[in-house]
C-alpha cells in the first residue's frame, strides 16, 4: 500500500480518533486508490464530509455503476451517510449480473446478486428494486445517485435513474449521443467526462454542459455529497404574486435554459421580459416556464418535471408510446407528457393561458389536457414545422402517423402562432384555428449594450470578416464557402458546434472556431468586429433561422448561401426590405464569383428595432391577452 507521502492535517486527528468507522473507511480508501490520490486530495475531502456531517441532509448515496465499480470507496463514504448502496450491472453471456452492495452507518448489512438472461430494462429495473428491499428507505428519504458509464445502455440507465426519482449526477466514459443520453442529460444535476478530447466530442452535438470530472476523486464526490443546493427540485408553491395576478401564464417546453439549444432563448426572453412588457400596459401578469431540464429548477419562477424514460410511464401511455416507437416516428416528449399530466393534477393552482411550445412534439396533447383540466386559453408555439417539415423524410405509415397526431391535438389548441407564414401554412393545414406570426428576434438588451460599449471602426480594412453563429449542420456544411477565400482577404469566425467534423475548417488558417459561447454579450461584442453574417440553407422554402436576427440587430451584412432558388421561401420575406442581403449558389464557381466581387457595406438600418425580441414578444402578449375578455373556467 503507498500511502499519501504527506500526513492527515492535525486538526482532523481527533475527528479521526472519535469516529472509528472514518478511519476504517480511510483506510479502505488509501487501499482501493492510493495510486491517483494526493494527500492534499485526502485531507481537503475528509475535512469537507467531517465538517459537513452533522448538518448534511443527505440520507442516502447510491452509486450505480455499468460494469465493475473499481472507483468508489463506500466504506469511506458511508462514514459520512448513514445508508451507502453500491449496484454493480455487469454483462454476461448469457445476459446481465447485478451485484448489490449495502453499508450502514459505516459497515456492511447487506450483500446479494441476481441475474438477468433476458435484456428488459423494466424487468431488470424491478429485479434491482427488489434486492434494496430488504433494507427499506422511506420514500421521503433524501437520496443522490451517481451513474458511472451510463452511454453502455442508456435506455437501462434512464429507466433505473427514473425508478429512483432522485437528484442524479452521471460520469461517462464517451461522449456517445442519442435520444436516452438526451433525455438523462437533460433531467441530470451534472455531467462529467474523462478529459479533454471527451469533452470536445461532447460540445459538437450535446446540449447540457459537462465537466471533466472523476468518480475516484473525493473532492468532487464531497463537493457533490455535500452541495445543498442541488438536494432538493424547489417546491411548488404558491407565490404572493400568484395570488393576486390579474393573468397567469405557464410556458411549457421539453428543454428550458440552462441547456444550449437556441430554442430556448426565444423561451426565455418571454419567460423573462413579458411581465415588464404587460407592466407598460397595467397588466399585472405572472409567466411560470414549465421544463424537463433539472436544472431549470434553480431559476425563479420554473418548475421541472422530469422525463423518467420509457417504461414507467402509465398503462394507458405505454400503449400509444410502444405504437409510436414501432412505428418509427420521433417520439421525445411522449413520455413526458405523462408524466406531466401526473404532477400537474396535484398543484394547487391554475394557469389562464398556457403555452406548449414545440419541437420536440411528443406532449403536443397536453394542451387539451390542460385546457380540461384549467379550463385555460391553448397557444400552440410551433418553432418549427411539424408533419410538414421538407427536411424530414418519413414513411406512408409515419406519415400518416404524424399527421393525425397533429391535426388531433392542435385542435385542442386556439391559436396557433410561428415563425413565418411558411410554416404557419403546413401546420395542421386542414384544422380551422386563428393563426399568427411570432417571429424570433434580437435581444435589445444585448445588443444596444453592446454597441453602445463598441469603439471598433470597421472600415479602412481591407480584411473582410466573416462570422458565422450557431450549428454547422451535417447537410448544410460551408466548406465550399471557405474553400473559395482569397488568402489574406477573407477570413471566418465561428460561433457554435460542427456536426459535419470538416477537416477544411480545422486546418485552414483563415477559419477560427471559438466553440459555444453562453455569454451573448460577449458574441454580441465579436459580431460587431465582423463585417458579414453567413446563414445557410438547404433549400426549404418554410427554413427560419434565429443567427440572422443577431446580424440584422449588429448591422452586418448577410450572406445567404443555399441549396434552392435564390431570393424565396421565409427568409426573403423577412429581409426582402433591408439592405446589405446577398444571395448565392452553394457552388464553387458561384461562391468564387461573389467573394471576388463582394465589398461589405458597412450599413446602419434604421428600422431594425421591428426586428427585436421585444417587439414581437409584444405581439404575443396582445393574444394572450385576449382571453381576459371571455376567460375559461375549469
Amino acid at each position: 500500500m503507498n500511502l499519501p507521502a504527506k500526513p492527515i492535517d492535525s486538526s482532523m486527528i481527533q475527528v479521526l480518533q472519535e469516529s472509528p468507522e472514518i478511519l476504517r473507511g480511510l483506510l479502505a480508501h488509501i487501499h482501493r486508490n492510493s495510486k491517483s490520490m494526493t494527500a492534499e486530495e485526502l485531507t481537503s475531502s475528509l475535512q469537507t464530509l467531517a465538517t459537513s456531517r452533522e448538518n448534511l441532509p443527505l440520507e442516502r448515496l447510491v452509486f450505480i455503476s455499468m460494469g465493475k465499480n473499481n472507483n468508489v470507496s463506500p466504506e469511506f463514504l458511508s462514514a459520512f451517510i448513514n445508508r451507502v448502496e453500491i449496484i454493480e450491472i455487469l454483462s454476461t453471456n448469457n445476459g446481465y449480473e447485478i451485484l448489490y452492495t449495502l453499508l450502514l452507518s459505516g459497515s456492511l448489512a447487506y450483500q446479494d446478486k441476481a441475474l438477468h438472461t433476458i435484456n428488459d430494462p423494466g424487468l431488470i429495473t424491478a429485479s434491482i428494486n427488489h434486492l434494496t428491499r430488504k433494507y427499506e428507505t422511506s420514500e421521503n428519504c433524501c437520496t443522490k445517485v451517481f451513474f458511472h458509464k451510463p452511454e453502455k445502455e442508456p435506455v437501462l440507465a434512464e429507466t433505473l435513474i427514473g425508478a429512483l426519482n432522485a437528484p442524479f449526477y452521471l460520469f461517462f466514459e464517451n461522449a456517445i449521443y442519442n435520444q436516452s443520453i438526451l433525455r438523462l442529460e437533460n433531467a441530470a444535476k451534472k455531467c462529467f467526462v474523462p478529459d479533454d478530447q471527451t469533452l470536445t466530442e461532447w460540445k459538437k452535438q450535446h446540449v447540457v454542459q459537462a465537466e471533466i470530472g472523476h468518480m475516484e476523486k473525493l473532492t468532487l464526490l464531497s463537493e457533490l455529497i455535500t452541495d445543498q443546493a442541488q438536494i432538493e427540485i424547489i417546491p411548488q408553491e404558491n407565490s404572493e404574486k400568484s395570488k393576486s395576478s390579474d393573468h397567469r401564464v405557464l410556458i411549457v417546453s421539453y428543454f428550458s435554459l440552462p441547456t444550449t439549444l437556441v430554442s430556448t432563448q426565444r423561451l426565455s426572453y418571454w419567460h423573462q421580459t413579458l411581465e415588464e412588457i404587460a407592466a407598460e400596459v397595467d397588466v399585472d401578469l405572472e409567466v411560470i416556464w414549465l421544463s424537463a431540464t433539472s436544472n431549470a429548477a434553480l431559476f425563479q419562477n420554473n418548475r421541472v418535471i422530469r422525463d423518467r424514460g420509457n417504461f414507467l410511464v402509465s398503462p394507458k401511455a405505454r400503449n400509444s408510446l410502444n405504437k409510436a416507437i414501432k412505428i418509427g416516428v420521433p417520439s421525445l416528449g411522449l413520455s413526458w407528457s405523462d408524466y406531466v399530466k401526473e404532477e400537474t393534477q396535484k398543484w394547487d393552482e391554475q394557469f389562464d393561458t398556457v403555452i406548449i411550445s414545440v419541437g420536440p412534439f411528443g406532449y403536443l396533447e397536453l394542451g387539451g389536457f390542460f385546457k380540461q383540466i384549467w379550463g385555460s386559453q391553448i397557444i400552440y408555439d410551433f418553432r418549427d414545422p411539424y408533419g410538414g417539415d421538407a427536411r424530414m423524410v418519413f414513411s406512408k405509415k409515419q406519415r400518416e402517423w404524424i399527421d393525425q397526431h397533429e391535426e388531433d391535438n392542435v385542435n385542442h389548441g386556439d391559436i396557433v402562432v410561428s415563425v413565418n407564414e411558411q410554416c404557419l401554412s403546413v401546420i395542421a393545414p386542414h384544422v380551422e384555428i386563428e393563426r399568427a406570426i411570432v417571429n424570433n428576434g434580437y435581444n435589445e438588451t444585448i445588443v444596444n449594450k453592446a454597441l453602445h460599449s463598441h469603439t471598433h471602426n470597421r472600415e479602412g480594412s481591407d480584411l473582410i470578416k466573416f462570422v458565422y453563429c450557431g450549428t454547422i449542420f451535417r447537410d448544410r456544411g460551408i466548406d465550399e464557402f471557405v474553400t473559395a477565400f482569397s488568402e489574406g482577404k477573407h477570413e471566418l469566425i465561428h460561433f457554435g458546434r460542427d456536426q459535419t467534423n470538416s477537416k477544411i475548417l480545422l486546418s485552414h488558417d483563415a477559419i477560427e472556431q471559438r466553440g459555444f459561447i453562453t455569454d451573448k454579450s460577449i458574441l454580441a461584442s465579436e459580431m460587431l468586429n465582423c463585417d458579414a453574417g453567413i446563414l445557410r440553407l438547404g433549400g426549404e422554402g418554410t427554413t427560419g433561422t434565429t443567427k440572422i436576427f443577431d446580424y440584422i440587430g449588429c448591422d452586418l451584412d448577410i450572406i445567404i448561401i443555399t441549396d434552392g432558388k435564390l431570393e424565396s421561401g421565409a427568409v426573403h420575406d423577412l429581409t426582402k426590405d433591408l439592405e446589405g442581403i446577398f444571395w448565392v449558389n452553394n457552388s464553387p464557381r458561384a461562391l468564387k464569383q461573389f467573394l471576388t466581387t463582394y465589398s461589405p457595406t458597412r450599413i446602419k438600418r434604421e428600422n431594425r428595432d421591428t426586428y427585436s425580441r421585444k417587439h414581437q414578444a409584444s405581439i404575443l402578449l396582445d393574444l394572450i391577452l385576449r382571453s381576459q375578455v371571455n376567460p375559461g373556467a375549469p
